[in-house]
């Protein structure tokens, strides 16, 4: 079974008393697993999502986050490098959907009410069912034609652009934006990135605004700040590696926060990484453990 393979699931509940003080959020220390073929590992994933989803909303999360490449499409980059580039992306399309055009909630889009079966539909049927804001990895298809232009990048060969992506689902399972990763690392031969800077922040039901970095975007100015005075707190989703008495993502976290306001909710693989969420003011937490973590209002 896929939930064999889920090397660590770590509930991070963050409280401050009411709600009006304070929200409560669900950071996930997830490796997802790998099938026989790409479609099938995301699929698989995603559904394997539900049970843990309910288990952070059972706990009184309000936001649940997924890191990044959640539905495995990350699993599939060593094997992508024995094939030609087109076979490699077409590898990555069958594990990808068309995300909607969504920013801050508009237009409403709600998968859920679709007839059809799809990732989107699963996530967004989940945030629906428990109540809560979901955040999951994907691979966003833009489909375009030659000489086409998104966000002033050219459409590829392939008559198609392929983005690392973060998708954020609101309690009624309605889209609520998604973001781009800018910054790519292991995934630069069959992805693609833009040149202009484009934030996704999104209000929550909550009260708080959160925008969203994926992995190497911390450590970059353009996109580690690109939301300064602009939201409340931020969601990191990775794929980080320690590299142990050198460098750790948790020092990464904790010295992004001391350089910029607001909360930091880092979701990172489970794969001998770390999922921890990190708030200015207070001490860091080397050892995160099963239980309630206060995330406070600024």
């Amino acid at each position: 079974k896929m939930e064999a393979a889920v090397l660590a699931f770590l509930l991070c509940v963050c409280s401050c008393g009411e709600r009006a003080h304070g929200y409560r959020a669900a950071v996930m220390q997830w490796t997802p697993a790998a099938g026989n073929t790409p479609a099938e590992t995301a699929a698989a994933n995603v559904a394997d999502y539900e049970a843990y989803v309910a288990e952070a909303a059972t706990a009184g999360a309000d936001v649940v986050i997924f890191p990044e490449g959640s539905n495995g499409f990350l699993l599939w980059l060593h094997s992508l490098y024995t094939l030609d580039w087109a076979t490699a992306r077409d590898e990555l399309v069958s594990m990808g959907e068309v995300i909607p055009e969504v920013a801050n909630g508009a237009p409403a889009v709600v998968p859920c009410n679709s007839t059809s079966s799809s990732q989107l539909k699963a996530l967004s049927c989940y945030a629906r069912t428990y109540a809560v804001t979901l955040v999951s990895g994907m691979v966003d298809i833009v489909p375009c034609t030659k000489g086409q232009q998104y966000q002033g990048l050219a459409c590829r060969d392939d008559n198609r652009l392929l983005f690392n992506t973060a998708v954020v689902f609101g309690p009624d399972g309605a889209i609520l934006t998604k973001y781009h990763k800018r910054h790519l690392s292991g995934e630069v031969d069959y992805f693609d990135h833009t040149w202009e800077l484009h934030p996704a922040s999104f209000d929550t039901a909550f009260g708080v605004k959160l925008g969203i970095i994926i992995c190497q975007d911390i450590s970059f100015q353009d996109t580690s700040s690109q939301y300064d005075g602009l939201v409340d707190d931020v969601i990191f989703v990775t794929q980080f590696s320690n590299f142990p008495d050198v460098y750790f993502v948790g020092q990464l976290a904790q010295a992004w926060s001391w350089q910029h306001p607001g909360n930091f909710l880092v979701a990172n693989s489970a794969a001998g990484y770390w999922g921890i969420i990190h708030y200015t003011a207070l001490q860091f937490p080397l050892s995160p453990s099963n239980g309630w973590w206060r995330v406070p209002r600024r």
